[in-house]
């Protein structure tokens, strides 16, 4: 434990070379019974929305932290930006953080039935992404119409040929860390209980994964990949060449960063037309 928060203050203390983006509105609200934060562009989306899940290892991170990223993630997509500040390890183990995530989405499709979400995660809230779309398929609860995924943690046992080929590289990931971060997020359980790479997943929405060619991470990304296609033939990989773990955190307006933007919002205009040209009604993806 004394490790994990040494860990945190180092995390929280790291400024950003950028503030929060202009004309984005933010206002934070419990949702049930989970501090969450609503940020809302000019002129936004008046159909869908952006559930965010930040990284930070499961044990680290909140929207002091990831806040002006999704500031910029709003700005940039002009959609409304929910970011949730779900409970974290060791004092909250798995699966405290999922359950967060999960109690949110059901309320957001209570009050919003018609609205398109797109759920999105960075490293660790990319992990935590997969795992709640295993989980809302097994409660048989609506699934949202799109993924979006930067630099997922997807392996928890951290085992691809990546975290070596890419050591050297990696300025901000070690597998010590990957270790240390699962440790504290399985707690007493089994890993494959907690680990998004054993979730069963005969259904997934739309999906694209973005990752920096230079991250131990990024094997994680290849064979979640190479998995999904399998299941939902509108997946999406890119390799951003030269980029570390969540670059677009590090600095949003970076030309990689605004590549990412660009290509996060053209997905999801092709999902929003691919729902929109089946059911003018902007229906959610069914169970089968």
């Amino acid at each position: 434990m004394e490790e994990i928060q040494k860990s945190r203050e180092a995390y929280n203390q790291k400024v950003l070379p950028y503030d929060f983006a202009p004309k984005v509105t933010t206002i934070g609200e419990l949702i049930a019974g989970v501090d969450c934060y609503w940020l809302e562009p000019d002129h936004p989306s008046p159909d869908s929305m952006i559930v965010y899940l930040h990284g930070g290892g499961f044990t680290m991170g909140s929207f002091g932290t990831h806040g002006k990223l999704a500031s910029h993630l709003a700005a940039a997509l002009r959609t409304r930006v929910l970011f949730i500040e779900y409970a974290l390890a060791p004092e909250h183990p798995f699966p405290a953080g999922l359950n967060d995530v999960l109690a949110v989405y059901r309320e957001l499709k209570a009050r919003h039935p018609r609205y398109r979400i797109c759920l999105e995660g960075d490293s660790a809230g990319g992990g935590l992404a997969v795992s709640a779309v295993a989980e809302m398929m097994n409660q048989a609860l609506l699934l949202p119409e799109a993924v979006i995924l930067v630099s997922p943690w997807i392996d928890l046992a951290g085992g691809y040929p990546s975290y070596e080929q890419n050591a050297a590289r990696d300025l901000f990931v070690t597998k010590g860390m990957i270790r240390m971060f699962a440790g504290a997020y399985t707690g007493n359980m089994p890993l494959d209980f907690s680990n998004p790479r054993t979730t069963y997943l005969s259904q997934f929405p739309p999906v694209l994964i973005m990752v920096g060619s230079e991250e131990i991470l990024l094997d994680d990304s290849r064979d979640f990949y190479r998995r999904i296609k399998k299941v939902q033939t509108d997946s999406r990989l890119s390799v951003y060449d030269g980029q570390q773990h969540v670059w677009l955190k590090k600095n949003v307006h970076s030309d990689a960063s605004s590549r990412a933007f660009t290509e996060m919002a053209e997905f999801m205009d092709s999902v929003a037309s691919g729902v929109d040209s089946k059911d003018n009604r902007l229906p959610v993806v069914a169970q089968q």
